[in-house]
């Protein structure tokens, strides 16, 4: 599609469609996204391409005749041959531009529901088979193969369960629902007594919340009582180790030591069971938490660690989390909401991974226009850094700031669940 917006010098234009689909490579990318920074033709051009892109993935699933676009053309012609004298040459080129951005649409939209395989989310099938091939044989995901679980392996099997949950619309059950049963038997056996999922360490916190969540999304509409009484036990431990100031930490920590981190994933557990498990009764802890996390909210709308102020790895992440809980209850406070949008408008294409997810839920959770607008740019940073050759294909490269703890499963799984989130949706 060749647009006015951008000067036709320009060489780079050509690149704009791939760039937009998330296809070129990182050096290419990188040279473009340089260029784009010094060229407003460009960047509108590019705004065409992405809002034709949007138009597309907004179209139903009805069958379309075989023979549509013949006709449409047909009129076309003969609307411009009836109208040739009258229309002015200004208006002539605007019409022109509308009828090809119609039948692009027209055309496109007869082949994507011809074929479903063939939309965007190729990607996210692409990640879920490396998953269920990088399932180890008791269950679980790890860091890395080997008998011996991780300290970690709880909380990244729970990734790789959610975001496999997160597909079950679209891929072959056959496919995934084994490997789903298989983890979903592994956190169970993990929990202790108390309801915590994994040993008791630094990561106990996070394995319980995620494992909570993967637990419901993946027993949706199911009625394992094994697994359903698992997910009960691990909101009552949740709700047992909320602080009397209302957030969360590290265990066997002193009470009043809390932060945003840790606060963020219990939220978004316990919301998990208000909505899907309808347990009304968590509504008042999640209050609490969500009171605390405003106390460490700055003036300027960025969410600390601990305390207002406090950023020992940035602010970026966990204003996006506190802004996504906060969302998701109606709660969110205009200062932090701007706050927010200025990280989402900040957050670059090499971003580390767990940033882009928590950015892209709370863009989603946001749904407004502009917001859609930056989703989508994220949502084709993130595909283009798929690995997408070699017995990794699939996955994502395991190489950000948090990839120590969880290799490319975490990551990949991450990545998976930053794609699944719409505009105005949930992922």
């Amino acid at each position: 599609m060749k647009t006015n917006n951008a000067s036709p010098a320009c060489k780079l234009e050509r690149e704009l469609p791939a760039y937009a689909q998330g296809e070129l490579s990182a050096a290419a990318q990188a040279t473009l996204e340089q260029h784009l920074a010094s060229c407003p033709g460009c960047r509108k051009a590019l705004q065409e391409y992405r809002e034709l892109l949007g138009a597309l993935r907004e179209l139903p699933d009805a069958e379309l005749s075989p023979d549509v676009t013949a006709r449409t053309l047909n009129e076309i012609h003969r609307e411009a041959a009836r109208r040739r004298f009258e229309w002015r040459p200004f208006l002539r080129a605007a019409a022109l531009w509308i009828l090809v951005f119609s039948v692009a649409a027209i055309a496109a939209g007869v082949a994507w529901t011809r074929s479903r395989r063939s939309r965007s989310d190729t990607a996210r099938e692409r990640a879920a088979q490396w998953l269920v091939s990088a399932q180890l044989p008791d269950g679980r995901w790890d860091v890395r193969p080997g008998p011996a679980p991780s300290r970690h392996a709880v909380g990244i099997t729970a990734l790789a369960m959610m975001a496999l949950s997160g597909e079950r619309p679209a891929l072959d059950k056959a496919a995934y629902s084994p490997a789903l049963a298989r983890a979903a038997d592994y956190l169970v056996a993990q929990q202790a007594p108390d309801g915590r999922f994994g040993a008791v360490h630094s990561a106990a916190m996070y394995n319980t919340a995620m494992s909570v969540i993967a637990l419901m999304r993946a027993g949706a509409g199911e009625t394992d009582a094994a697994r359903n009484s698992a997910a009960e036990r691990g909101v009552a431990f949740i709700l047992a180790t909320q602080r009397p100031g209302g957030g969360w930490g590290y265990l066997r920590q002193p009470e009043g030591s809390m932060n945003t981190s840790i606060t963020a994933w219990q939220l978004l557990a316990l919301m998990e069971a208000e909505e899907a498990a309808g347990r009304p009764d968590v509504h008042d802890a999640i209050r609490r938490g969500l009171d605390w996390m405003a106390t460490t909210v700055d003036p300027k709308g960025r969410v600390g660690y601990s305390a207002a102020r406090d950023f020992p790895f940035g602010y970026a992440t966990l204003t996006a989390a506190g802004a996504l809980c906060a969302m998701k209850q109606s709660a969110a406070a205009p200062q932090l909401l701007d706050a927010f949008l200025q990280v989402a408008r900040e957050t670059g294409t090499r971003a580390d991974i767990y940033q882009h997810y928590f950015v892209a839920a709370a863009l989603g959770e946001y749904g407004k226009p502009d917001a859609r607008e930056r989703l989508l740019e994220l949502q084709c940073a993130l595909r283009a850094r798929q690995i997408a050759a070699g017995p990794d294909a699939g996955a994502w490269d395991s190489s950000d700031r948090w990839s120590s703890a969880g290799g490319p499963v975490y990551t990949t799984s991450m990545a998976m669940m930053a794609l699944q989130v719409s505009a105005g949706g949930k992922s």
